[in-house]
């Protein structure tokens, strides 16, 4: 029997790829009435160019392949987002299942191991959305974003009708408006996407599932300053406005986006704000108790590689500090090991160590996760040494740390 192989899947296999997506995620739909593969796109004469350059649009099919029988599949995303004052590419992993019969046979190593392969050189980080924490966690990823779900009425949202500027429909011809408003926003903030034209058009103004949204810009001084995308949705007893994502580039801005949903009292029961744990809803009304909040946890990073990941950001210009980090990773042996870092003038230069170079007494001692959420931003050095998996030689090198790696507003990633 032929050894399974991880690659990608030619334009011929996408209808296999759709199979086991469908059985992963929505079996209780039923098998398909044909077996047969669905057409690589609308035109089946259509070349494997042409078809990979449709797919592209919405991310590149892998697999674990054996004896022509796609086992397992994954979906690869390409994203850039801020990060420490710089814009670094991101990887995505997404829809990653694997067919009843060939579970528990290592498919999901080989669909994770794979992935890091053939990221490494491009991105520096990948991230996922986990359908269960604990399984990617073997694997080196982290939590690194948390995710806050508001839901009220739509009057406790009425003290910022009177912020300035106006509200107006845009469609998805008018995505290029909001650039300017997610550059403004991602000054202060880290991991917000820098979306293209295709993401904005059928992930931001539609849902996954293609049901377009509600979007609306807020215009002040001639220029865009807000905007917030939305569904109304009903269950039969409660009618509901559902806004997934916004983006403003100041507090007034903000006011005037939530004093539009409150002009919906009419119409809908509640409000229902997700995607917001990096501004508090509880401090800007001016009643807290009328607004239910749960925090939730968020996607999943990961470092693809430590020296590309430490070279990507920029660190305080005033610093200049050479610290050795000893890594653990069991899944990617490249990053197992030690590593020195030089920091000067805003700028880290990082090198693995050889075996005869490696020190007896590194600075920090730390898992591949942990390293992640220091280097997101996600956890200061304190709270890496009490929840995570960080050991410091000194507390002078914990002060050292502190200084490279200072804490930062960590946004949720767009669902992919």
């Amino acid at each position: 029997m032929a050894s399974p192989e991880f690659r990608r899947l030619s334009a011929d296999e996408h209808g296999a790829f759709q199979r086991v997506v469908d059985y992963a995620f929505s079996a209780e739909d039923g098998p398909p009435s044909s077996d047969e593969p669905a057409p690589a796109d609308d035109d089946s004469a259509a070349t494997d160019d042409q078809s990979t350059a449709a797919e592209d649009d919405l991310g590149r099919r892998f697999g674990v392949v054996a004896e022509d029988t796609v086992r397992s599949v994954c979906t690869h995303h390409d994203f850039t987002v801020s990060l420490r004052d710089e814009w670094v590419p991101l990887a995505g992993l997404a829809t990653l299942a694997t067919l009843p019969e060939y579970r528990r046979q290592g498919d999901g190593r080989r669909l994770v191991e794979g992935s890091l392969d053939e990221w490494r050189g491009d991105y520096p980080l990948a991230a996922l959305w986990p359908f269960d924490y604990g399984y990617y966690e073997q694997f080196g990823w982290a939590m690194a974003t948390k995710l806050a779900t508001y839901t009220c009425p739509p009057a406790a949202l009425g003290f910022g009708r009177d912020a300035p500027g106006t509200l107006r429909r845009i469609g998805p011809d008018d995505w290029a408006q909001l650039q300017a408003v997610d550059e403004a926003y991602a000054s202060d903030r880290d991991l917000v996407v820098r979306r293209d034209e295709q993401w904005w058009r059928q992930r931001i103004f539609q849902t996954i599932g293609g049901k377009d949204r509600y979007v609306y810009a807020l215009d002040r001084d001639g220029d865009v300053h807000g905007y917030i995308t939305y569904t109304v949705e009903s269950d039969g007893e409660t009618r509901r406005l559902v806004s997934y994502y916004s983006g403003f580039t100041d507090y007034d801005a903000y006011r005037g986006l939530l004093g539009h949903l409150s002009n919906h009292d009419s119409q809908v029961d509640e409000v229902r704000l997700y995607r917001t744990a990096d501004s508090s809803l509880l401090d800007a009304v001016p009643d807290p108790g009328a607004v239910e909040c749960e925090i939730h946890s968020g996607a999943m990073v990961r470092v693809v590689d430590v020296v590309d990941a430490l070279e990507a950001i920029s660190y305080p210009e005033d610093c200049t500090e050479t610290v050795t980090l000893a890594v653990s990773d069991d899944t990617a042996e490249w990053n197992d090991g030690q590593f020195e870092l030089s920091v000067s003038d805003g700028r880290g230069s990082c090198s693995r160590l050889s075996e005869s170079d490696a020190r007896s007494d590194p600075d920090a001692i730390l898992d591949v996760g942990t390293l992640t959420q220091i280097l997101v931003g996600f956890n200061a050095v304190d709270e890496a040494r009490t929840f995570g998996d960080l050991r410091v030689a000194s507390e002078d090198v914990a002060r050292r740390l502190s200084t490279l790696f200072p804490p930062r507003t960590v946004c949720p990633l767009d669902n992919f």
